[in-house]
């Protein structure tokens, strides 16, 4: 499988990326994977713990507040990755800039890859009131500009129903309905409620 989830800024990807790599019971321990000269990860690698299961490569560096595939340099890059490590290993990405990424994507499908999309609807002022949280963390006290996040907000709306129209498992939804969809999934693991 090849995930990502998408949104805008303050969504909450980065948020459930570090769920895919740090919570326990699909997986063992990420391990990081580093490029030369690269001081932080490329990505991280986890095992599966039940046999037979596929590990997954977490794309990205997270070893700061923000992460993901923002953290590598150009947009080519996390795609021709993926296409080496899915032999080995299911992929996860995401990022504010692979958020808006189409075309690479849907190559991707087209080439027989199993694409996995979500993507995240919040509202412009939730996603913007969190945004203003973020910086206000990093003590960051110039005013935000909302046009790009509002822009990113509008186009994104409009990516669901190409992919699905493609073919392409496509999820839609709050951050509780992501988390639902990672685990239908099986890279999150169940909550103790479904398992009964």
């Amino acid at each position: 499988m090849i995930i990502s989830i998408r949104g805008t800024s303050g969504t909450g990807k980065t948020t459930l990326a570090r769920r895919v790599l740090f919570d326990e019971g699909v997986y063992g321990p990420a391990r990081q994977v580093y490029k030369e000269r690269r001081r932080v990860p490329l990505y991280y690698v986890r095992e599966a713990l039940a046999p037979g299961r596929r590990g997954i490569a977490i794309l990205g560096s997270y070893e700061n507040t923000t992460g993901g595939c923002d953290t590598i340099s150009g947009n080519d890059i996390p795609f021709e990755m993926m296409r080496v490590i899915h032999d080995s290993y299911d992929c996860f990405f995401e990022g504010l800039l692979m958020s808006a990424e189409q075309h690479r994507t849907a190559k991707l499908h087209r080439d027989g890859y199993p694409v996995h999309l979500f993507y995240l609807n919040l509202s412009l002022e939730e996603c913007l009131r969190s945004v203003e949280i973020r910086r206000a963390a990093r003590g960051v006290t110039a005013p935000l500009n909302p046009k790009t996040t509002a822009s990113r907000h509008s186009a994104l709306r409009h990516h669901p129903p190409r992919f699905l129209a493609m073919g392409v498992n496509v999820g839609v939804g709050d951050r509780l309905a992501a988390e639902r969809w990672l685990r239908g999934l099986g890279v999150l693991p169940p909550i103790e409620e479904e398992t009964k």
